[in-house]
C-alpha cells in the first residue's frame, strides 16, 4: 500500500507534463509497456498501447488548452456511444481475432462466430428505454438526428395519468427503437462470413442461478433453416459443480520463461566461448570496446524491435496518396505520432463543407458557421470569416451552384485484399450518360504534373468505389477536383485503374 500511495503521489505531481508526455509516463511508471511485451501469447503486444497513444495526440491535436480532466470526461463519452476503432492487426494462420460487431463494419472473414446470443444481453433487456428522459440526456429535439428517434407526446394534456400514459407510449416506442437498433448490428454480424456462421448462446453463466432464454435473433434463425434449439438439460448450474484449480502465484515472466532462461544461458555460453576464441590475442582495452559495440548494437535492435508499426487495416482514401509517395514516413508517423496544432485551414474547409451541404437543403450563412466553432481572437476570427465568404462567393458563382446532386457526403468502403479504404464523396451530380464525383478542395491546386498525379488516386478510388457500390460500369463514372479558393476545375486525363492502384499499392507496402 505504501509503494501504491508513492507511486501515485509521483505521478499526480507529473499532471503539469503535456497531456501526451503524461500517459506516456503513466505507462511506463506502471510498467504497462514492459508488462505486455513480455506475454509471450502476443502477436502484437504494443497494439493497443500504440493505439491509445494515437487517439490521446489526436484529443491534445484538435483541442486548444487539453488537460487531464476534459480528455478523462471525453473517454467517458466517446466509450459509451463506442467511437473508438479497435486496433487491427492482419489476420494470421492459426489466430482468432475478438471484436465488437462494430469494429467488424466493412470488414470479412472466412469463418464467424456470434456468441453470447442471450436474451438480456443481445439484444438488451431494454436499457435506455427511458430515452432523453433519464438524468444527464440531451433532449432529442435538440440532437441533429432528432428525425430519426422516438417522439414523447408531452403536449396538450390536462391530466396526471395522461403524461403517465404518454411516458409509458414513449419508452415503448423507445424500447421498439434500441431494437430496431439492434437488428442492425446483428444484420452486420451475419453477412461479416465468407464460408460459414456460427451463431451460439447458452443457458447457463457463472453464477447465474436461473437458466437464461436464447435470443429472438438465435430463434428468428433456427426457425428460418428449420434447426432445433438443444433443450435444457437441467435446473441446477453445472458450471457450479466445476470445480477450477490454478498454480499460484504465477510466474511473473510468463509460462515459458524457464526454457527460455535455460535456452538464453545456453546462447550465452556457446557466445562467450566463441568470444574468447576470437579475441584471446586482442589487448584487453580492445576486448573491452568490442562488449561495449555489441551491447549497444543489441540495444538498438531491441529499439527497433520494440517499436514496428504495423499497416492500419482502415485507410482514408486522402491518405492512399501518402503511402504511394513516402511509405515510410507515414509508417514512422504512425510509430510515434505527435500531437498536431489545431490548423485555421483545416477548420475553414470543414466548415465550407458544411456550408456546401447545407447549400442543398436548409439555408445557412458564413456567420452562423463560424459561431459553431471557436476561433482564438477577433482578428482571427474575421479573417476566417472573410476566407469563407471568399469561397461561397466562388462557388456560387460555379456551375456546381445551380446544380441538383444525387448525392452528397456518401462515405463508401471499399476493400481491397487486406485491407479497408474509407472514400468519403463531396457530391454526386447526374450526367447525360452517368455520374460525374466532385471533390470540394479550399486549398491550393497541385504545384506540378507529379503533384497532380498524386492527388488523382484519391479520385481513382473514389470512382472504384462508386462503381462496386452501384454496380455502374467505371467508364460511365467521370471525376474532378474543384479547388474553391481559385474558382478552378482540374479534370484528370488519365485515371488509373482497378489493376494499376492495386500495382501501386503493392509496390508501396511491399
Amino acid at each position: 500500500m505504501r509503494d501504491s500511495a508513492q507511486l501515485l503521489r509521483a505521478m499526480r505531481q507529473q499532471t503539469g507534463m503535456s497531456l501526451v508526455e503524461f500517459v506516456r509516463s503513466v505507462e511506463q511508471e506502471l510498467w504497462l509497456d514492459i508488462e505486455v511485451l513480455a506475454n509471450p501469447r502476443r502477436k502484437n503486444p504494443m497494439a493497443h498501447l500504440n493505439a491509445f497513444a494515437s487517439i490521446v495526440a489526436g484529443y491534445a491535436g484538435s483541442n486548444n488548452q487539453p488537460h487531464l480532466g476534459g480528455f478523462l470526461n471525453w473517454l467517458e463519452f466517446a466509450d459509451e456511444r463506442e467511437r473508438f476503432e479497435i486496433p487491427s492487426t492482419n489476420p494470421e494462420r492459426g489466430v482468432v481475432q475478438v471484436l465488437t460487431i462494430h469494429a467488424a463494419k466493412g470488414l470479412e472473414w472466412d469463418h464467424v462466430a456470434v456468441a453470447n446470443l442471450i436474451d438480456g444481453d443481445f439484444p438488451s433487456s431494454g436499457r435506455g428505454s427511458s430515452g432523453w428522459l433519464a438524468t444527464g440526456s440531451l433532449p432529442f429535439p435538440l440532437r441533429g438526428d432528432r428525425d430519426s428517434l422516438p417522439v414523447w407526446n408531452y403536449k396538450n394534456h390536462s391530466a396526471q395519468p395522461e403524461v403517465k400514459k404518454s411516458i409509458d407510449d414513449f419508452k415503448d416506442s423507445m424500447r421498439a427503437h434500441l431494437l430496431n437498433e439492434e437488428l442492425r448490428l446483428m444484420y452486420v454480424a451475419v453477412t461479416r462470413p465468407r464460408q460459414a456462421l456460427l451463431l451460439t448462446g447458452s443457458y447457463w453463466k457463472p453464477g447465474n442461478k436461473n437458466a437464461r432464454k436464447p435470443s429472438q435473433f438465435l430463434v428468428s434463425a433456427c426457425e428460418k433453416f428449420a434447426i432445433q434449439i438443444a433443450e435444457l438439460g437441467s435446473e441446477v448450474n453445472p458450471l457450479e459443480e466445476i470445480e477450477l484449480t490454478e498454480n499460484w502465484p504465477l510466474d511473473p515472466l510468463g509460462e515459458r520463461h524457464r526454457t527460455d532462461v535455460e535456452r538464453a544461458a545456453h546462447q550465452t555460453q556457446a557466445a562467450i566461448e566463441t568470444l574468447h576464441k576470437k579475441t584471446y590475442a586482442i589487448i584487453e582495452g580492445d576486448r573491452i570496446q568490442q562488449d561495449i559495440s555489441l551491447l549497444l548494437a543489441e540495444k538498438d535492435a531491441a529499439l527497433i524491435a520494440n517499436e514496428t508499426a504495423h499497416l492500419p487495416v482502415r485507410i482514408p482514401a486522402s491518405s492512399f496518396k501518402d503511402y504511394i509517395a513516402d511509405f515510410d514516413s507515414v509508417i514512422a508517423r504512425l510509430r510515434r505520432p505527435m500531437p498536431q496544432p489545431p490548423y485555421k485551414q483545416t477548420r475553414t474547409g470543414t466548415l465550407f463543407h458544411s456550408w456546401v451541404e447545407s447549400t442543398f437543403g436548409a439555408a445557412i450563412h458564413a456567420g452562423q458557421l463560424l459561431g459553431q466553432a471557436t476561433s482564438d481572437d477577433a482578428d482571427s476570427a474575421a479573417l476566417e470569416l472573410e476566407n469563407i465568404q471568399e469561397l461561397q462567393a466562388n462557388f456560387q458563382a460555379s456551375r456546381f451552384a445551380n446544380l441538383k446532386p444525387i448525392d452528397i457526403e456518401r462515405e463508401i468502403q471499399l476493400t481491397v485484399g487486406q485491407n479497408t479504404f474509407i472514400c468519403k464523396l463531396d457530391a454526386v451530380f447526374a450526367t447525360d450518360d452517368g455520374v460525374e464525383i466532385v471533390d470540394w478542395k479550399t486549398g491550393k491546386s497541385p504545384k506540378n504534373s507529379a503533384d497532380q498525379k498524386l492527388k488523382t488516386l484519391q479520385l481513382a478510388l473514389y470512382r472504384l468505389a462508386y462503381s462496386r457500390f452501384t454496380g455502374m460500369p467505371i467508364e460511365k463514372i467521370q471525376v474532378c477536383f474543384y479547388f474553391v479558393g481559385e474558382n478552378k476545375e482540374i479534370k484528370p486525363e488519365q485515371i488509373p485503374n482497378e489493376a494499376e492502384l492495386l500495382e501501386l499499392w503493392a509496390a508501396a507496402t511491399n
